[in-house]
């Protein structure tokens, strides 16, 4: 399996598989997947290798970021606009060239300090 932290800064974000069935016993567990974007997250020293930089797009998240007081994070996550029912609505979080209502769904935290 490949480094999920490359030494260029570059993170490869979770690859969710399907399985054929729910692990068993009290400690499976499961995630539920959200219409979004996947995204990683990260406040570093220095800048990652490649990737697209979505700060501006997601706004409240990066601020949300930023609050958090570690020297360096990263997430790995779903990036997610949810209408007033609280279901999630690609197609808003697509049309738009800036979502600011959209929020982080956490799945990792791959690296804190």
């Amino acid at each position: 399996m490949p480094a999920r932290i490359r030494t260029d800064g570059f993170v490869n974000p979770c690859v969710p598989t399907l399985a054929p069935s729910r692990p068993p016993g009290p400690t499976g567990c499961t995630r539920s997947t959200t219409d979004g974007y996947r995204l990683i997250v990260r406040r570093t020293a220095k800048p990652c290798g490649r990737g697209h930089d979505w700060t501006d797009r997601y706004p409240a998240i990066a601020v949300a970021a930023a609050k958090l007081r570690a020297k360096s994070f990263t997430f790995d996550g779903e990036a997610v606009v949810s209408e007033v029912d609280g279901v999630a609505a690609f197609d808003a979080l697509h049309r738009r060239r800036k979502a600011t209502d959209a929020m982080l769904y956490t799945f990792d935290l791959l690296e804190p300090r």
